[in-house]
């Protein structure tokens, strides 16, 4: 059996051609978008996707209609889920100090869920 040192994959940022995103009337991002909430469709808005830098704060893990995700509090209040997937390569590329990270995120989809996710 050969011995090798444990290889740490670095993070690089996901590309991302995603335009714009849902947020609920208090602009929180919509994990999966849904008029189930209780408001109107003229009360859903859509953000434009710009990357934009914020500390974090791990709220909670919930379990949407498809997959698991976390919840992240910025330092403005509002809520933003992410897929476990960018979690796995937030934790290879930042330090995460008693559930409170620093960076520069931006929102990605997947099927018909959107979550954040490391920009830079």
């Amino acid at each position: 059996m050969s011995h090798r040192s444990a290889m740490i994959s670095v993070m690089t940022p996901k590309t991302n051609n995603l335009l714009r995103y849902p947020v609920d009337p208090d602009g929180n991002l919509e994990h999966y978008p849904s008029l189930a909430h209780g408001y109107r469709a003229a009360e859903q808005r859509w953000q434009h996707n710009r990357a934009f830098e914020t500390t974090l704060t791990m709220v909670e893990i919930k379990r949407g209609r498809s997959a698991a995700y976390v919840v992240w509090r910025a330092t403005d209040g509002r809520l933003y889920p992410m897929f476990l997937s960018d979690l796995g390569d937030l934790l290879t590329a930042k330090v995460i100090d008693r559930g409170v990270v620093h960076g520069t995120w931006h929102v990605r989809k997947a099927g018909h869920n959107y979550g954040l996710a490391l920009a830079a």
